[in-house]
């Protein structure tokens, strides 16, 4: 299970929620938002447990952005490596390109 981030540009907010098939997650989403969603950001976990416990984490740090449910304000906050931060140093991470609109099932093919 890994952690995600998935911005809606229009509303300038970012789900940050776990899925097993983050893929299929962003179809599920999509099929209710009319407006484009694309994730901008995946966290590898090796367990179910470290995915809850490090979106967590970002929920709490972020509760001040909080809209609705596991959605934010998408803000100068997110940008950079502020994130990282809070995740212990030898974690690996994948940073999808912005300019990414389609994004490629091979690139969620990360090792374990």
């Amino acid at each position: 299970m890994n952690v995600y981030f998935i911005h809606d540009e229009n509303s300038n907010t970012v789900k940050i929620g776990k899925a097993n098939d983050i893929v299929a997650r962003l179809n599920d989403l999509q099929v209710g938002n009319s407006n484009q969603l694309k994730i901008i950001k995946i966290i590898e976990c090796s367990t179910e447990e470290e995915s809850y416990l490090i979106e967590k984490r970002l929920h709490e740090k972020y509760k001040h952005l909080h809209t609705r449910g596991e959605w934010f304000y998408y803000t100068s906050e997110f940008y950079g490596d502020n994130i990282d931060n809070i995740i212990t140093r030898d974690r690996k991470s994948t940073r999808l390109n912005s300019s990414h609109l389609v994004i490629s099932y091979a690139v969620f093919c990360l090792k374990k």
